[in-house]
């Protein structure tokens, strides 16, 4: 392959490790955006101090306005029901996505 002295060539890649994602708790980022709040130009320190973007602590802030920032967050399973006689074929409506249809039963 050819070379030519005026294209610019790697040397050196340096693999920068920026670390494992962090997961929040529903009381930490009720924490952190509660603190936020406090004071005049407190968001952008605020989110500085725990190592976060503006961006994601602003995204908090309105969840945690609208009532979003709450148990919602973690995933929750509901009791299952077994009948002893099989039920007939339904027709469930699941709005947008149409009807389907569905065998419930043992």
């Amino acid at each position: 392959m050819d070379m030519h002295k005026d294209s610019p060539q790697v040397c050196r890649l340096d693999v920068i490790d920026t670390g494992r994602r962090r997961r929040w708790t529903v009381e930490e980022k009720r924490r952190i955006v509660e603190e936020s709040c406090r004071g005049h130009r407190q968001a952008s320190a605020t989110a500085r101090r725990y190592g976060i973007t503006n961006a994601l602590l602003f995204n908090w802030r309105r969840l945690y306005r609208n009532g979003g920032l709450g148990d919602a967050d973690e995933p929750g399973l509901l009791p299952a029901v077994i009948r002893e006689e099989p039920l007939p074929p339904t027709a469930i409506n699941t709005g947008k996505m149409g009807v389907i249809l569905a065998m419930i039963g043992v």
